[in-house]
């Protein structure tokens, strides 16, 4: 978390969620712990300068060098033997950025982990933190 996320979750989110979870504890109220951002580069795999340009793109995102992760074993529909790079993954810090300047349009997949204990917990936090839900 940034400064500014993280005093808006102490000034603003924590007593609201005291309030709302009943928690008498300040140190039981539920927090983000990480984000973590993957980047699958599927058929870019034998293709060095994708590779790099992907993990550029996920760095720029992140602001934070992201990490390339290989298969560890064979799978079926592969003609390898576990040598190829399957991912790019990284924590996130969300700078603003333009669309336009990159190269693939591949999907990302964003995990964020929390130390709630329960899924109403959870929901909590993350509106809290005005990420979108559908009702």
């Amino acid at each position: 978390m940034n400064h500014r996320l993280k005093n808006f979750y102490i000034e603003s989110i924590k007593p609201q969620l005291k309030e709302q979870l009943g928690y008498s504890n300040f140190h039981a109220i539920p927090k983000l712990e990480k984000i973590v951002v993957h980047r699958g580069i599927g058929a870019t795999n034998q293709n060095q300068r994708l590779i790099d340009s992907s993990l550029n793109e996920l760095s720029n995102l992140t602001a934070q060098k992201g990490v390339i992760t290989n298969s560890k074993k064979s799978i079926a529909t592969f003609d390898g033997r576990g040598s190829f790079s399957m991912g790019l993954s990284e924590s996130l810090m969300f700078p603003e950025m333009s669309y336009d300047e990159y190269f693939d349009s591949s999907g990302l997949q964003i995990t964020v982990v929390t130390t709630a204990k329960t899924d109403t917990e959870a929901l909590a936090l993350l509106k809290a933190f005005q990420m979108p839900f559908r009702d």
